[in-house]
């Protein structure tokens, strides 16, 4: 008899044993229990363009994520007005531009992983000019043993880098994003739920120019014997932090290669533009030393350089064979600049003690340049197309 209650005392308390265990599984496994989520897209882009110099016909998203963790999304869309994006729960960093990052050959995105790291800088130039040392300075040389060649003048190399295509961009700085979508996980219950409007995030961002334009103008005594003229602008910054929005402290040359005259009689001016990223920040990190090709560049710590631009020209005159360069070196007292125009103006006229004077030569019937062009505007609003 007693052996009969002992059976029935275990079998009561395995029975008890068995529901408890069910009741766990039943109510805390499951409340606990997180699948991941298939492409519920929670966030919406919306994109405003009336800054930007023209509405684009696509552009690119890149959100990446503040803890270091190398998470990051982008994406390249016709949507240019309003898309949804994907990521998981967390604090971003966002950059929107126009286009797609293959679309821009003269600019690379270059390791897009971090805010910190994320950087927009100028390709090399197609051709660089080894032998055309006029363009940085009668003591240039070229500068081997890099995969990108460089030229070295006055104790500094300079990358000739490709004159950039304007770009917009928008930053969005801490980014909370509350209810993850792709990649991130949700509640088990929740696998086949339809993203209610009230909990859909709306961001906004408002592209605007982030290039400039640098131009020369040139006062020239006897421009009447100007055939051509190659020019060229060193020290302009080489890149552009994205997220932090200011330019890399190492500097590249960049072509002037088209120039318009003004000259009512034998005296006139030249006047030269190109896009550029800017005067370079003296307190930002340079570029990578990969993202160079291996050049040596600075590590850290403010730039240390007197002449911020120098400007290089070189005019070859009606004879068709007689050369004669000038360059001036422009610190920061000798540059005007305005800053709503995004316009950096350098400019030699005619009372500074070495502007060009070009000397006699026997013309070969060669013209000069047309004459018959109307004058800059000193820091116009509207961009003028070469």
């Amino acid at each position: 008899m007693r052996s009969n209650q002992r059976h029935i005392s275990i079998t009561a308390l395995g029975i008890v044993m068995l529901a408890a265990w069910v009741q766990v599984f039943l109510t805390g496994c499951r409340r606990d229990l997180y699948v991941l989520a298939e492409n519920q897209k929670q966030i919406e882009l919306i994109t405003d363009w009336s800054k930007a110099t023209q509405k684009p016909g696509g552009m690119t998203w890149w959100f990446i994520r503040n803890d270091h963790s190398g998470y990051n999304r982008h994406e390249t869309t016709a949507a240019v007005t309003h898309t949804w994006i994907g990521v998981a729960r967390g604090q971003y960093t966002g950059i929107v531009f126009d286009y797609s990052p293959a679309e821009y050959s003269h600019m690379a995105f270059i390791d897009m992983t971090t805010p910190e790291t994320a950087l927009m800088l100028l390709n090399p130039a197609a051709d660089q000019p080894r032998t055309e040392l006029a363009l940085v300075g009668r003591d240039a040389v070229p500068v081997g043993m890099t995969d990108i060649p460089l030229m070295s003048a006055n104790g500094e190399s300079f990358l000739v880098s490709a004159n950039p295509e304007n770009i917009n961009i928008a930053t969005l700085e801490n980014v909370e994003v509350l209810s993850g979508s792709e990649d991130d996980y949700i509640p088990y219950e929740d696998r086949d739920k339809q993203p209610d409007e009230a909990e859909v995030q709306t961001i906004y961002a408002h592209p605007t120019p982030e290039m400039w334009r640098v131009r020369a103008i040139v006062h020239v005594k006897d421009i009447d014997r100007l055939y051509t003229v190659r020019g060229s602008v060193a020290g302009l910054a080489d890149g552009y932090w994205m997220a932090s929005k200011r330019h890399t402290s190492s500097r590249c040359l960049q072509i002037l290669d088209n120039w318009k005259i003004n000259a009512s009689d034998v005296d006139g001016y030249i006047t030269g533009e190109q896009y550029c990223i800017g005067l370079p920040d003296r307190e930002m990190p340079a570029s990578p030393i990969y993202a160079r090709g291996g050049a040596p560049q600075s590590e850290g710590g403010e730039s240390s350089y007197e002449t911020l631009l120098r400007l290089n020209l070189s005019f070859l005159l009606r004879d068709n064979k007689t050369v004669v360069d000038y360059h001036y070196d422009f610190t920061e007292e000798d540059i005007t600049i305005y800053e709503e125009q995004r316009l950096i103006v350098l400019r030699i006229s005619s009372s500074h003690p070495n502007f060009p004077d070009l000397p006699e030569v026997d013309s070969d019937s060669k013209a000069g340049f047309d004459a018959d062009v109307s004058d800059w505007e000193e820091g116009g609003s509207s961009d003028t197309t070469f």
